[in-house]
């Protein structure tokens, strides 16, 4: 990815998961509603275990945060689980700060592990 402003979402197969590789700016200017849309249309589709791999993750502001944590709750309500890969401090950071707990998300340091965890 060239443009450090834009969000890219790579979604494939792990396992049973569908992994998505979240690369970019997740924020109000850079692609919370994407990451909102791509998220939607994979539950949708009957998705309902996901691993987030946040490996590429450059930028992340409350919106994206805040994203993150509603579809948390989204895929917990559809009956699924999800996996967070390879968390930045800064996205570790805001949730303490914030005290929030994203609803059914386990966090892992790789996708192979997060794979493992949801079976």
């Amino acid at each position: 990815m060239n443009d450090v402003g834009q969000l890219k979402l790579t979604r494939s197969k792990e396992g049973k998961a569908c992994k998505i590789v979240v690369s970019g700016r997740l924020t109000a200017s850079g692609g919370d509603a994407a990451f909102h849309d791509e998220m939607g249309a994979a539950i949708g589709e009957g998705e309902r275990q996901f691993v987030l791999d946040f490996t590429d993750l450059q930028t992340l502001d409350s919106s994206g945060l805040g994203e993150l944590v509603g579809v948390a709750f989204a895929v917990k309500h559809a009956g699924g689980s999800m996996a967070w890969v390879a968390c930045p401090r800064t996205m570790l950071d805001l949730l303490k700060i914030t005290k929030v707990e994203p609803a059914g998300v386990t966090f892992h340091d790789s996708v192979d592990e997060a794979v493992k965890a949801l079976g």
